[in-house]
């Protein structure tokens, strides 16, 4: 078999060597000397030369072990701190700013509901100006409650404010309040503007554990449903296997026909899991009932089925050991987000 050499021409071969030889990395020597070529691949092992490598001792491989060693554990040390810190200042923070504004929150509807609230709110306002806090002519009635407490910090005033005048929007009570603000994200997420990406992740979460309580709300009306229809034709899938195969629902397309009052099925579509989320979502957006309410309902509809004893005993079972109710059994808390280290 020929060499590479041989296979290169005289002039070619002599401009290979050349090339080679001013890297002082690689000596090549000709065919017919019987010198090996030599490769120098200290760089791939480290940063030690050959020279320098006949120094070495293995207790010193032992050392840089050892180093290694302690410089996880010392990460691991403050990965704990860090944990800690969370738990410390941001978890129970958050849990002390929501509490403080379904306080201020439900002040404030208590206020407005007063007849008497024009002269708190005047009164109010000359407080203000005594204290030097800026009040203007337009300003709202709940800003002045919120500055009344808080004090002259803008910023904070008006992200509180900001808060309360969407969930007065949203018609939420002050005991859903908490749960609303995280699952949008935190407060800063309230706004247009994203500043907390961790916030929105939890958000989305919450969100998606909401979604997954009015799915399965959606799934138990089954059982207790009278409506039935027969359907034979093949079912038309218009999704990936994989998000078939979570899906729990077959969606008909149906026309009405207004001479026998009957509804003709046209054809069944499997959408998948992602678009029923989509489909779930529409016909829940004026839902305003906090996760917990919605379980609680959930619940008592899933009891309502089992005493009617329209399950069978293995599923009435899994509903009456799932998590979520356990959970709901559980002592409550706020999801992790950063609110807490931005505005107390």
């Amino acid at each position: 078999m020929a060499t590479l050499e041989e296979n290169l021409s005289p002039e070619v071969l002599e401009k290979v060597r050349a090339s080679l030889a001013v890297t002082s990395k690689v000596n090549v020597v000709s065919k017919e000397t019987g010198t090996a070529t030599e490769l120098d691949i200290d760089p791939i092992f480290g940063s030690y030369t050959k020279d320098e490598s006949i120094s070495l001792l293995p207790e010193q491989i032992e050392q840089k072990d050892k180093e290694v060693e302690l410089a996880l554990q010392e990460c691991a040390q403050l990965t704990k701190e860090a944990d800690q810190f969370i738990q410390d200042y941001v978890f129970r923070g958050n849990q002390a700013l929501y509490k403080l504004l379904t306080n201020i929150y439900g002040f404030a509807i208590r206020v407005q509901l007063s007849e008497y609230h024009q002269h708190i709110i005047t009164t109010m306002t000359s407080v203000l100006k005594e204290r030097d806090v800026k009040v203007q002519v337009n300003t709202s009635n709940l800003m002045i409650i919120v500055k009344y407490i808080v004090g002259n910090d803008r910023r904070r005033a008006s992200n509180y404010c900001r808060v309360l005048e969407i969930a007065m929007k949203e018609n939420l009570a002050p005991k859903g309040l908490a749960d609303y603000i995280t699952r949008r994200g935190g407060i800063g997420n309230i706004y247009a503007t994203e500043q907390d990406i961790s916030a929105k992740q939890i958000g989305e979460k919450l969100q998606s554990k909401r979604q997954g309580v009015f799915r399965n709300i959606l799934i138990n009306k089954a059982f207790d449903s009278a409506n039935e229809i027969t359907y034979s034709s093949p079912l038309v899938p218009l999704s990936a296997d994989d998000d078939l195969k979570r899906s729990d629902f077959v969606f008909f397309m149906t026309r009405y026909d207004k001479s026998k009052k009957i509804y003709k099925v046209i054809g069944a579509h499997q959408f998948g899991e992602a678009f029923e989320g989509t489909i779930i979502r529409f016909m829940t957006r004026g839902n305003k009932k906090d996760t917990e309410s919605l379980v609680q309902l959930m619940h008592a509809h899933q009891d309502s089925i089992i005493e009617k004893k329209l399950v069978p005993a293995v599923i009435a079972n899994i509903w009456l050991t799932s998590p979520l109710r356990k959970q709901l059994n559980a002592p409550t808390s706020t999801p992790v987000v950063s609110d807490a280290c931005v505005d107390l």
